[in-house]
């Protein structure tokens, strides 16, 4: 494995930022570092591995390119709700290999993200993402400090994004070129990740992953039957009720960013005018899928009032069957550093703010709450 390199940032009062620190990382930190881990059940099954088990009865690969796209998703939605697990025979389809055909249709004309370009990426870029029918990764990590109920955490960092945040702590993503196509190989190099064995996760971030879906989903039906992880798909927010469908039944932790409580400042920050709408209707399509939900919140500086306040209230609707993960340790990068708005740290009294907001719209703090988020 190439040794990585690790972005760290030194804020004016002398504090330090490692962004996606690794257990090669553990030396350089303080003696009284711990990892905080909240390990899911010793029986769980990842979802993917009963939705690989699902049968499509009288359907060969031989018989998908005569099924139009409407009648295989009906297929692929009435094999979710029945759910019907079998041994499979030579020749029998999975509901896992709909899904790969479904992905594999979905980028001839593509409209998996709020953009909806409908480029063909088998003939050209997406409009927006820069990403052609394979997918890139820039590296491996088996991360020490995510939310409790995902550390150590093993995570695939994908490459592209159909989103322009001036705020962006991994811009390197946008570059296609630094990557390696992501393949079945992707699994035994995993394995030589320093801390593999330890990781209680499989977390897919970037860039974003749901432009990569097509690969993604090649790529996990190579993964054995005995892999025990649950997968945690971190995106931007920003997709499609397309993305949603398709992976119903694949992901077990959904953990979306939600940016932006109004479509101004999505468009001001990320460069998108509907930022707000596409969002909720992504959380709440993510929420019926009876799955864990982490929404994760990166606070900037001046947005409490038209943003994490609307937020939060409108999250306090589905408390019950969420949980909130307040980031606050926001530093400016990229082309926030040329905004003087966003060219600063959060004050410590927004943050305070956020807190007492969590509180009283009654939300699940995921760092406060880990011992409750498997039950």
């Amino acid at each position: 494995m190439t040794e990585r390199e690790y972005k760290v940032y030194v804020t004016p009062d002398g504090r330090q930022t490692v962004v996606d620190p690794d257990f090669d990382f553990i030396p350089l930190l303080p003696e009284d570092f711990k990892i905080i881990s909240q390990p899911p059940p010793y029986d769980f099954v990842p979802s993917y591995q009963r939705t690989r088990k699902i049968v499509v009865p009288g359907l060969s690969a031989e018989d998908l390119s005569q099924i139009n796209t409407h009648d295989l998703w009906k297929m692929h939605d009435r094999a979710l709700k029945e759910g019907a697990m079998s041994s499979l025979s030579s020749g029998d389809l999975n509901l896992l290999d709909l899904k790969i055909e479904l992905a594999r249709r979905e980028i001839q004309n593509c409209k998996l993200c709020g953009w909806m370009c409908a480029v063909n990426r088998f003939v050209q870029k997406g409009t927006y993402c820069g990403l052609e029918a394979e997918a890139f990764y820039s590296s491996l990590i088996a991360h020490i400090a995510e939310e409790p109920v995902i550390t150590p955490c093993m995570m695939i960092k994908l490459l592209g994004c159909s989103l322009r945040c001036k705020t962006c702590n991994a811009s390197e993503g946008l570059n296609l070129e630094q990557g390696k196509k992501l393949t079945k190989s992707v699994w035994d190099e995993m394995k030589e990740i320093n801390g593999y064995e330890k990781t209680i996760a499989l977390q897919l971030f970037g860039g974003n992953p749901d432009e990569s879906v097509f690969s993604i989903l090649r790529v996990l039906k190579g993964l054995s039957g005995d892999f025990k992880k649950p997968i945690v798909w971190n995106n931007h927010g920003y997709g499609s009720k397309t993305i949603y469908r398709m992976l119903q039944g694949v992901v077990d932790i959904w953990m979306p960013d939600f940016k932006y409580g109004n479509n101004m400042c999505g468009r001001e920050v990320s460069g998108v005018l509907d930022y707000w709408d596409i969002a909720v209707q992504g959380i709440e399509q993510i929420i019926n899928h009876d799955v864990k939900v982490i929404i994760r919140i990166l606070l900037l500086p001046g947005h409490v009032d038209c943003c994490y306040k609307n937020i939060l209230e409108w999250l306090s609707s589905y408390s019950d069957k969420i949980f909130v993960s307040i980031i606050d340790n926001y530093i400016p990068d990229w082309k926030a550093l040329q905004d003087p708005n966003l060219n600063r740290m959060v004050p410590a009294e927004e943050i305070e703010r956020i807190r007492d907001l969590i509180t009283y719209y009654g939300l699940r703090d995921v760092w406060d709450n880990a011992k409750d988020f498997w039950r």
